[in-house]
């Protein structure tokens, strides 16, 4: 890195513990990491025998970070935000709510720290709670990254068009309320540059009419956390039949509906669907299908289990800023089965195998192809890694040249 990019300090805002805290553990290892504010940090001083109360907040501390200076709310504002929440008429209701109280939170401690912020100061921010840290930031005279985690509103209508082609399934999905939205187009009027995880998520940017030159892009990483890495494959799955895992939200986002076309298509094969995650439909939806089963929500730390149990992990996904499973999947040696609208991960019959198209026919076809060749593959799988530094280095390069300021 040259030495202007060790003068760059940067500020990084995060709710939740995105990506393992990739940003800010890339920033701290090239000494670029002013501090990490976030919303929960638990610091790794728990009683082992606690172990039901550590599964809960395990992923709210990561030991890259253990000498960082982080900035989180206290148990009153905690509190507080459980309050004004507890009223709330809808899950979009709760989401504003809390990156409202969120960003008053980042607000006024940035007013608190304004005289550590200077020209050399980067604010990186994920998008929905950016807008108050980012306008009294550019007061002071920051620049700003905005960290986009999905495709934003062009994602938003393939889904409510999926939703039309699938009525008969029952789902609780909702369209975002327009101040979602409204405050979302103030957050990239204010980012400098915004961050996206693919290709797929700068082509909708660019479509809904950001300027491609305001959009970087830099691939996901995932390194499984310490206390992850000696799970074994505990999870009992029929070994007679071929066991196909979908994880995560089970949404006809995710293309779910479409692959339960498929695997009726599928019913006379030894081949068995796996669904881990919670659900946006009716699970009576599949309830009557001998070859899907429903585990629901796991924690954290059971699920590579489930990949190290299984053949093959599938997402047929309508859309998806990145899909981090897929890195997940591979680092677990499970080959995957994926659509082409999320990151480009997938070496097509080298890791996996690429849809051509989201039609059921086409993902049952698909399915029986990894049933007779994945057992092929050479191990341990081959995918396209990011690195921590990396990842700073692309950070720190971003202001560089000022044919990339927007």
């Amino acid at each position: 890195m040259n030495s202007k990019g060790k003068d760059n300090k940067f500020i990084v805002i995060q709710k939740g513990s995105r990506e393992y805290y990739a940003i800010p553990r890339s920033l701290i290892k090239t000494e670029n990491l002013s501090c990490l504010i976030t919303d929960l940090w638990f610091p790794y001083k728990i009683p082992h025998l606690n172990i039901l109360f550590i599964k809960k907040f395990l992923l709210r501390f990561h030991p890259d970070l253990k000498e960082a200076k982080i900035y989180s709310p206290n148990v009153i504002w905690h509190l507080k935000n459980f309050i004004s929440n507890f009223n709330s008429q809808s899950s979009w209701d709760n989401l504003i709510t809390t990156n409202n109280n969120f960003e008053d939170y980042t607000f006024h401690l940035i007013k608190k720290i304004s005289k550590e912020i200077n020209q050399n100061t980067i604010v990186f921010s994920y998008s929905y709670s950016a807008f108050k840290a980012f306008k009294k930031c550019k007061e002071i005279g920051a620049r700003t990254i905005l960290g986009q985690i999905d495709p934003g509103p062009e994602e938003e209508k393939l889904v409510i068009q999926e939703h039309k082609n699938f009525p008969y399934l029952k789902s609780n999905w909702e369209e975002a309320p327009k101040e979602y939205w409204q405050k979302w187009e103030k957050e990239i009027e204010l980012a400098d540059q915004v961050l996206v995880n693919s290709k797929w998520s700068k082509d909708c940017l660019t479509k809904y009419g950001i300027s491609s030159n305001k959009i970087v892009e830099i691939p996901l990483i995932f390194n499984p956390p310490a206390f992850f890495k000696n799970k074994k494959g505990s999870i009992k799955f029929n070994k007679k039949k071929f066991n196909i895992l979908f994880l995560g939200n089970i949404c006809l986002r995710k293309g779910i509906a479409r692959l339960l076309i498929a695997m009726s298509f599928l019913k006379n094969q030894d081949i068995m669907l796996t669904l881990v995650g919670p659900t946006e439909i009716d699970p009576q939806a599949w309830d009557s299908d001998s070859n899907i089963r429903w585990v629901g929500p796991v924690t954290a730390s059971e699920i590579p289990s489930f990949f190290l149990s299984s053949n093959a992990f599938i997402l047929p996904t309508i859309s998806d800023g990145f899909a981090l499973t897929q890195i997940e999947s591979l680092a677990y040696n499970c080959p995957i089965i994926v659509s082409k609208n999320c990151g480009n991960i997938v070496e097509n019959k080298i890791n996996g195998l690429l849809l051509n198209d989201l039609e059921p026919r086409t993902i049952a076809n698909a399915i029986l192809e990894a049933k007779d060749t994945f057992h092929l593959y050479k191990r341990p799988l081959n995918f396209k890694k990011n690195s921590l530094k990396k990842i700073s280095t692309e950070l720190n390069s971003i202001f560089t040249s000022k044919e990339n300021l927007s």
